[in-house]
């Protein structure tokens, strides 16, 4: 399975794939989403990494109103179901990346990166649970609420992990390169002693 990700990962992938992940995410992060908080005076179910109540929900598809809840739907949501492939795609390859320099072919630590993959299956679920929220509302039930609200917290937690992840193998590479730096000048010094 590790090969799946080692063959994809050159750096032509890893740099496209990176550049249109974050220019999808700059545009929800700079345009849809303050347009919906603006609107509503609320963050929206995406930006809310920690969950929300049930109450939470219901206040916000209230105050959206009906132009707001057509916004999220049709302008926010479009975006949403581009990025999660994206992600899951750009993250998984970077960290592969990474790996390259840092472990072998075969190492366990390329089993991480499926965390992406697992956070941008996530997101579709929550997309499609925020989606429901938005169409049946006012006749939003509370369930629905639950699972979209879980899938939310899922979601940030495989994310969060992903990152700690990143930072650690990144890391463990900042500590390699020191070692092989501090190793070329033990062994440049005993040339020196030994010509």
């Amino acid at each position: 399975m590790n090969q799946i990700f080692i063959k994809n990962a050159t750096k032509k992938k890893v740099l496209v794939t990176f550049i249109l992940t974050q220019f999808v995410y700059a545009i929800m992060l700079n345009i849809t989403i303050p347009k919906l908080t603006k609107l509503s005076g609320m963050e929206i179910f995406d930006m809310r990494p920690a969950g929300y109540t049930v109450q939470y929900a219901k206040d916000l598809l209230s105050a959206l109103g009906e132009t707001g809840r057509s916004m999220y739907l049709y302008e926010q949501i479009p975006l949403d179901f581009i990025y999660p492939i994206l992600f899951a795609i750009s993250y998984s390859l970077l960290l592969a990346f990474l790996l390259k320099y840092l472990t072998h072919p075969q190492s366990k630590l390329y089993l991480f990166c499926w965390f992406p993959v697992f956070a941008g299956i996530l997101d579709y679920i929550e997309n499609f649970g925020v989606v429901h929220l938005l169409r049946s509302y006012p006749e939003v039930s509370n369930t629905s609420i639950i699972l979209t609200n879980l899938t939310t917290i899922a979601k940030s937690a495989m994310t969060s992990l992903y990152f700690i992840t990143l930072f650690s193998v990144g890391i463990g590479l900042l500590i390699k390169w020191l070692l092989a730096k501090n190793q070329q000048r033990i062994d440049s010094e005993n040339t020196k002693d030994n010509p």
